[in-house]
């Protein structure tokens, strides 16, 4: 078909439209291994597809909503949707299950422009479960994580509303990550939201001003977020847990950083390998030493 492909975040997988079925679109799964076709799935009826991810645990994940609500939206602008995400197998295209958020979807706002931005997510290390976070009008934050082959709900998580800036609405496309232990966070406008494990309270990371990535040691004491400030280049900042305290801040100066709306591939530019903390620019791959310092 045309178009260009999307790549799965492990790379394993190229996503491509397809030939229409009866009138409707269709996505294509190959295999970048080899360029094989996989599998071929056909957009359900009755429904608009926003987005389409290729999942580790071997899924492609459809973000529908009904299509009477998208013809409705064209009327009223930006009124909240209701979301399902459905699960088929990348290697065959067998419907696996569906997951409607219990939420309705806020739309997001460019400058003036109302835009309806569907979730991004993001993956356990093990490729086993998938996360999505939003952060609503009214500054609430709520996550939830999935099975990332079949959809099934498997934690909830929630958070009032921030003392300081609450959460812009709709703002649902800064992901968010896992760390050790069960921990969960996700971006709420400027703060990181984050949880130790289901059940636990939530922690604030407070004082970015855009922020975009996170990433955690692998014994859960620190975390390490990716601020993108309107003026001045991009600031590392390092923080503490589990209370929430800001360390240090690290400017990085002379870094390009990847457009992510038109990186075809969703992969993190911010991550851990050991104590070694890699940041991918424009051009190249810039290491910090990320071993705790004596406070």
């Amino acid at each position: 078909g045309d178009g260009e492909a999307q790549l799965s975040e492990d790379g394993r997988w190229a996503l491509a439209q397809g030939e229409p079925k009866d009138g409707r679109p269709s996505v294509r799964a190959y295999r970048t291994a080899d360029g094989r076709l996989a599998g071929e799935v056909t957009f359900p009826a009755g429904e608009e597809v926003l987005a389409q991810w290729a999942t580790p645990a071997g899924a492609l994940v459809l973000v529908t909503r009904p299509e009477e609500k998208a013809a409705k939206d064209e009327d009223e602008g930006d009124s909240p949707v209701r979301l399902t995400l459905r699960f088929y197998a990348l290697d065959g295209g067998a419907p696996r299950g569906a997951w409607t958020c219990p939420v309705l979807w806020p739309w997001g706002f460019d400058p003036g422009f109302p835009q309806l931005r569907p979730p991004k997510p993001f993956f356990a290390p093990d490729g086993r479960t998938l996360g999505i976070g939003l952060g609503g009008g009214d500054g609430a934050v709520r996550a939830w994580v999935l099975d990332a082959a079949t959809g099934a709900l498997e934690h909830e998580f929630t958070a009032p509303a921030g003392t300081q800036v609450p959460a812009s609405r709709g703002d649902a496309r800064p992901r968010g990550a896992f760390g050790p232990g069960g921990r969960v966070a996700v971006w709420a406008g400027p703060d990181v939201v984050t949880w130790a494990a289901p059940g636990a309270p939530p922690v604030r990371l407070s004082g970015h001003d855009r922020g975009t990535e996170l990433a955690f040691t692998a014994d859960g004491r620190r975390a390490f977020t990716l601020d993108e400030p309107a003026e001045g280049g991009p600031i590392l900042r390092v923080w503490s847990l589990p209370d929430g305290r800001e360390v240090m801040a690290v400017a990085v100066k002379d870094a390009k950083l990847l457009d992510r709306d038109r990186n075809l591939s969703d992969t993190n530019p911010l991550w851990l390998e050991g104590d070694r903390l890699h940041l991918l620019t424009t051009t190249g791959i810039r290491v910090f030493d990320g071993t705790p310092r004596k406070e």
